[in-house]
């Protein structure tokens, strides 16, 4: 080996006694934290009753927790031009903070978004909204819980997001523009009527020890030491 050659060990070794991880990456950051009450101002809330229908929807803290809560009715209203109704939504104002971003949101330095929640009997979207030239395009996820009043976690892939319309999905999808995200949401999704709650605690997005956005990694766990473990969330 010539005397230009790296020695990987030794570059390791040396990096570890500064502290520096080689492999910087995102390991986890709050992308919203509904825990603090002042949170409630940054987002906007919408249902149909917007348009003329009878849906109500709310948005409020108590508990260390915000509470998306309201009522989802189907009755249309007398104006023959409103087709659709039975939706609730809440979204936040476009971020105000910037990563050295423009004041958007990079969400491609993680895999995952997480959302710690308390769900009723209902199913509910996570949206995320970037710039688009189509003014209603979304991309969507139906968060899928497994416990009813009862809060825990549900983990998404960023890369499992669809793109919809107007609330149907397009059937030529594209990719979420992840670099650039200006909002985040949440919507009923079920469109049954009754009355409706959703606790939030926080939504993060982080990466597992095998990841660093899109990019796969092997975790370090010593000193010129690598290990190839089963995926692990933080």
């Amino acid at each position: 080996m010539s005397k230009t050659s790296l020695n990987t060990k030794g570059l390791y070794s040396a990096l570890s006694a500064f502290s520096v991880d080689p492999w910087e990456r995102v390991s986890e950051s709050i992308i919203a934290d509904f825990s603090n009450r002042n949170i409630i101002s940054n987002f906007i809330k919408g249902c149909d009753a917007d348009i003329g229908g009878f849906s109500s929807v709310n948005f409020e803290y108590s508990n260390k927790a915000s509470h998306f809560f309201g009522y989802i009715s189907k009755q249309l209203p007398e104006n023959k031009k409103v087709k659709k109704t039975g939706y609730a939504m809440i979204k936040s104002n476009k971020f105000s903070f910037s990563f050295d971003n423009n004041g958007y949101l990079d969400t491609s330095v993680c895999r995952y978004l997480a959302i710690h929640a308390k769900f009723d009997h209902r199913k509910y979207n996570l949206n995320v909204l970037y710039p688009s030239a189509l003014k209603k395009d979304i991309h969507q996820h139906v968060l899928q819980n497994k416990y009813i009043n009862r809060w825990e976690t549900v983990i998404i892939p960023l890369s499992n997001f669809a793109l919809t319309n107007n609330g149907i999905i397009v059937s030529s999808q594209m990719s979420m523009y992840r670099q650039k995200v200006e909002s985040i949401g949440l919507s009923v999704s079920d469109k049954k009527e009754g009355p409706f709650k959703l606790s939030i605690a926080w939504i993060k997005m982080f990466n597992s020890v095998l990841s660093d956005g899109d990019q796969d990694r092997v975790p370090n766990v010593g000193p010129g030491t690598w290990n190839s473990t089963n995926i692990e969330f933080r």
